[in-house]
């Protein structure tokens, strides 16, 4: 019996080790939303797909649904975003933000307002150098955006927030009214995370 191969853009959140020579890859995909998919003999030397299944890599993955978990049976990759942003503090950023996605996204279902937020977020990561305060301003509005996206979006009461949060996309505007107003986003958050229960 021929199964379908389900072909989709997709960032590697994660991957670990099942038996001596496979992966469980944890990915967000443009398509199916948040998938976990064993990728066979990928530990192996001789594996053609191991570096495109590394953790923070974009990569364009072919994924058979099998009958209790997808199978990935190829991939190409475009970057690893990682090794492309050249400071610590926006590395350890872009960490928190992917725990974040991993955390709060379960199951799958398409989600394209997540997914298009999170590859400009990273994508300003990469382009963008930031100062400490503008940093921890962006970090704050992508989390905020995060928790909109995925329907966790707390009631803001705040002028400024309510117009912060009415624009999208990451430009040096936006950013700038983030550290205006990061106290308030960062009270904002924990209350959503709160109500999350997750």
């Amino acid at each position: 019996m021929s199964h379908q191969i389900h072909h989709t853009d997709a960032f590697i959140l994660a991957a670990y080790p099942r038996g001596e020579s496979d992966r469980v890859v944890v990915l967000l995909s443009e398509e199916f939303g948040l998938v976990r998919g064993i990728a066979t003999g990928v530990r192996k030397e001789t594996s053609k797909l191991r570096y495109s299944l590394q953790p923070y890599t974009w990569s364009r993955v072919a994924l058979v649904r099998g009958r209790e978990v997808w199978r990935l049976t190829g991939a190409s990759s475009s970057a690893n975003v990682f090794a492309q942003v050249e400071h610590d503090d926006a590395r350890h950023t872009m960490m928190r933000i992917v725990t974040l996605v991993k955390r709060l996204v379960h199951g799958e279902g398409k989600n394209s307002a997540l997914y298009q937020m999170f590859s400009s977020a990273l994508h300003e990561l990469v382009t963008h150098e930031y100062t400490g305060d503008e940093l921890e301003a962006f970090e704050c509005l992508v989390v905020l955006d995060i928790l909109s996206a995925l329907g966790y979006e707390p009631e803001l009461t705040d002028t400024n927030l309510i117009t912060l949060m009415s624009h999208d996309g990451y430009d040096p505007e936006r950013i700038q009214e983030a550290v205006s107003n990061r106290k308030q986003m960062i009270i904002h958050i924990n209350e959503a995370l709160e109500a999350s229960q997750l």
